[in-house]
């Protein structure tokens, strides 16, 4: 039904009809061409599986095409929700020195199974002067106590381990600590193929094209383990996000996968004869539609 923009907000009475106010409902149906880009991480030229180099001479993405997004991707997600993004703690009790702990890299399926290990990493400092112990009597929050105040300096354990463990900053020292630990190493993954973003088509309100940089992510794949230290994550698309894209052929991309503080999905290597091999905790198939 064909209404005016005035009736709509104001309803039928006290305005006057003009033909130029009208709206109308427009169909508009699919007339260009696609064409899909298949990635397999297992492919990439350089790099880590979180932070990955792809190349092809002849091109990956052709001159000519006016957008790009994501249609589909599957990733064999298992990253220990402990690892070296979140595992390094530093603390002070009263104004004593900087104490540091580290704690063991592995996928904690439990709270029962974190948090013994943290109050163990916590009391085997030989420079430490407090117990520490931890309460779960008020589940799903567990209690971090001690028998001296302390408090959590900066380190990667608390920047990046709110899905870990929940636990914070304060700026003062305290006797027991709060949390609601999720064992999620990220809640999500952003992905960023920076050279696709990087040309970015922005329409200024004069209506001149603009190009801008970005970091902009090109998805956000949910993450939940429920429990289990591998996962199979599959996501795909009805409705295709195309990202605005300057006509130009890439025969070079980076495709990085990110977690929810912003860092590169940690990654591990080990060593036979010399030579570095990583360690697949990650791999993943994704295609690319793009339109001309």
């Amino acid at each position: 039904m064909q209404r005016h923009r005035t009736e709509h907000k104001m309803g039928t009475q006290g305005f006057n009809t003009d033909p130029r106010d009208e709206t109308k409902n427009v169909t508009i149906f699919e007339n260009y061409m696609k064409e899909r880009v298949y990635i397999s991480s297992d492919n990439k030229m350089d790099g880590t599986y979180s932070d990955a180099e792809y190349n092809n001479d002849s091109s990956i993405v052709k001159r000519g095409v006016s957008g790009i997004g994501i249609e589909d991707i599957d990733i064999f997600y298992s990253i220990p929700n402990v690892n070296g993004n979140n595992n390094v703690i530093r603390w002070q009790e009263g104004l004593g020195p900087q104490l540091t702990a580290t704690i063991k890299i592995g996928h904690y399926e439990d709270y029962t199974a974190l948090y013994t290990e943290i109050i163990d990493k916590l009391n085997s400092n030989p420079l430490s002067n407090g117990t520490y112990t931890y309460e779960d009597s008020d589940l799903p929050s567990i209690s971090l106590k001690s028998t001296i105040s302390f408090v959590f300096l900066e380190c990667n354990f608390i920047n990046n381990g709110g899905s870990l463990h929940g636990l914070y900053y304060t700026d003062f020292d305290i006797l027991e600590y709060k949390s609601v630990p999720y064992l999620l190493s990220t809640s999500y993954i952003d992905i960023v193929i920076s050279d696709i973003l990087n040309g970015q088509i922005a329409q200024s309100s004069y209506g001149k094209q603009q190009l801008f940089n970005t970091t902009q992510h090109l998805a956000r794949i949910i993450v939940d383990l429920n429990g289990q230290p591998i996962q199979h994550i599959k996501k795909s698309y009805e409705i295709i996000n195309y990202i605005p894209f300057r006509h130009r052929d890439i025969k070079n991309i980076n495709i990085m996968l990110l977690d929810e503080n912003n860092n590169i999905l940690w990654s591990s290597v080990v060593s036979h004869d010399g030579k570095d091999y990583e360690l697949k905790y990650l791999k993943y198939f994704m295609t690319l539609n793009t339109v001309f």
